[in-house]
């Protein structure tokens, strides 16, 4: 958590403290004026990924006229569903979220008449890495602080527990994007892989209350993760952000230094020309 706080604010993010003590990134020098190289070389890669924008397409292998016009028609149902889920917006974040993170997640779900799509925060989401061998592992977290009147809402059999449930700590998985909610209440959604014999299990929760618990028998999680490659153990990639990061603080360093020096000659130019009836000004 604490190298995903340094990776948003190396990138200019105002992150709230949240009980922390500081920033987990500090410049090596706030006044001097250093190039965010580090997201420029980001948001230079952002751009050249989202600006193809991959459709998924229906292909019939040696079907007929029919079975050909039926998969063309799919096809252009799942272009139009993508367009009026606006998926546009959620593979932006999450190709940003990758290049932050390593990884990006991305919850598909099916609802009434549509398919909902939900961005992930990568810092919510908690994995067993032991489980994995450069794939997904057998059970799946996410934690997040959710409004309370809205998750009574949505889920009005439970509401005089979610009423009742306590605030969430100040300091925890979402002190990276909000600061303390008096009105929010953790919620913890889980999603574990079952056998052959035994069905896995999907629950929501919140402090001493289930909101949903049951049989999960899909052979994998609703959540489609991105990855620029694969790890050769466990889950968590390198992500482009940790390959950068020293490189701008080797500039911030050089620039400092620099701008320290010519400050430091300007001066003694000034006191130098002054001794000889001279006048200078120094441009700080």
């Amino acid at each position: 958590l604490d190298a995903y706080a340094r990776y948003l604010e190396a990138y200019d993010v105002e992150l709230p403290t949240n009980g922390r003590k500081g920033s987990p990134y500090r410049r090596v020098d706030e006044e001097v004026l250093t190039p965010n190289k580090f997201r420029r070389v980001l948001d230079t890669i952002h751009a050249k990924i989202i600006r193809n924008k991959v459709l998924p397409q229906t292909v019939s292998t040696g079907g007929d006229y029919s079975t050909r016009a039926k998969a063309k028609g799919f096809s252009l149902f799942l272009e139009g569903l993508l367009a009026t889920e606006g998926m546009d917006k959620h593979a932006d974040l999450a190709v940003r979220d990758a290049l932050l993170c390593g990884f990006a997640a991305l919850k598909v779900t099916a609802e009434t008449e549509r398919v909902c799509f939900e961005r992930l925060k990568p810092w919510c989401l908690f994995l067993r890495d032991g489980e994995c061998n450069g794939a997904l592992p057998r059970r799946l977290y996410y934690v997040d602080d959710f409004d309370r009147g809205a998750l009574a809402d949505m889920f009005p059999e439970s509401e005089h527990a979610i009423m009742a449930a306590p605030m969430p700590a100040q300091v925890g998985q979402t002190r990276l994007t909000s600061t303390y909610n008096p009105d929010a209440v953790r919620v913890v959604e889980a999603w574990s892989i079952g056998t052959e014999d035994r069905p896995g299990r999907h629950v929501i929760s919140i402090e001493g209350h289930a909101l949903v618990d049951e049989e999960w028998t899909e052979p994998e999680f609703p959540v489609a993760v991105l990855r620029f490659y694969a790890p050769p153990i466990g889950f968590y990639p390198v992500p482009v952000a940790k390959l950068l990061l020293p490189i701008q603080r080797e500039l911030e360093f050089t620039a400092a230094k620099l701008q320290r020096t010519f400050r430091i000659i300007d001066r003694k130019s000034t006191r130098l020309n002054s001794s000889h009836g001279y006048i200078s000004y120094a441009v700080f």
